[in-house]
């Protein structure tokens, strides 16, 4: 479909629910489309994308008022020809990977805190009864990422050593087959996606600051760990010292970060759902030889002198 297609389909889906429809705007295209006015937008996907669709609204309305980090709220749902849609309220900001080149590293650490802390009020929330349980959810996810692992690493013969290493570095973590990083660890509402167009900022503050998040269709309640991957990756890009700085606003000591915390990390980043390890290669500040020397430079949690 044309986006002048996809304008008119939001349009009559703004006057459905008596709401105005002035000054549409495509936001963009993928499994979903995003239209936009001043106040409202309208997300449209293909029908095979029903349930991912009630969850997020179901999450956002979860966290509704309960951060002090805005999100959208839900303001109607429904079908048009099969097409499941629901419509949010608008919410504002800059995407931190348009503005992020910008910044001094100054700007970055104040961002890297604000995002751990917006993380720390979204994992003390009470979890939802509907909220589907972590270990069917692990499971699934673990087998997901050890397809997706090697994906781009086939012309890439550098990568052959790390992708091999994979599985026997997550047997010494203590996971297999059935098993997952954070099993025995306290589990919290996660945004899973902290995505560089995920996370809006404000730049009109005296320091940006994080404005509001986005996209909650893959949030879930499950342990801290599965959400630092897409943060270190997407948001702070391996940058020294920013990870710190985050993690300790989201509420961990920082006697705790030791090589065996960036070992654990990774292995965390290993079972995401969407896992990739040549991106996670890519996001490091240095080429990394070995599996352990990823965590390390990907990572940089521990003192220089248990490096």
């Amino acid at each position: 479909m044309s986006a002048e297609d996809w304008s008119a389909a939001a349009r009559v889906i703004l006057e459905r629910h008596g709401l105005r429809a002035g000054g549409l705007e495509l936001f963009g295209t993928g499994s979903a489309v995003v239209l936009g006015t001043e106040r409202l937008v309208v997300k449209i996907d293909v029908p095979r994308w029903a349930r991912n669709m009630a969850s997020e609204v179901a999450w956002l309305e979860h966290v509704e008022g309960r951060s002090s980090v805005a999100a959208p709220r839900p303001v109607a749902t429904g079908e048009l020809e099969g097409w499941p849609y629901f419509v949010m309220t608008r919410v504002h900001g800059r995407p931190v990977a348009e503005v992020w080149p910008r910044l001094t590293h100054a700007a970055r650490a104040h961002l890297a805190r604000g995002l751990g802390a917006f993380r720390a009020e979204l994992f003390a929330l009470e979890p939802p009864s509907w909220a589907k349980p972590w270990r069917l959810f692990a499971r699934e996810a673990r087998r997901a990422s050890r397809e997706r692992r090697s994906l781009g690493a086939e012309q890439r013969p550098e990568l052959a050593r790390l992708v091999e290493e994979c599985e026997s570095f997550l047997a010494e973590c203590g996971i297999g087959d059935d098993g997952f990083v954070g099993k025995a660890a306290a589990h919290g509402t996660l945004h899973t996606e902290l995505l560089g167009d995920h996370v809006l900022v404000d730049v009109d503050a005296d320091r940006p600051s994080v404005a509001a998040v986005i996209d909650f269709a893959d949030a879930r309640v499950g342990p801290a760990d599965y959400e630092t991957a897409a943060v270190v990756e997407f948001v702070l890009r391996g940058e020294r010292g920013l990870l710190r700085e985050h993690l300790v606003a989201s509420g961990e000591a920082a006697s705790s970060f030791d090589a065996g915390r960036e070992r654990r990390l990774l292995a965390a980043a290993l079972c995401h759902r969407f896992a990739l390890l040549p991106r996670l290669v890519a996001a490091a500040p240095d080429p990394p030889r070995t599996i352990d020397e990823l965590a390390t430079t990907l990572f940089g949690l521990a003192p220089r002198a248990d490096r």
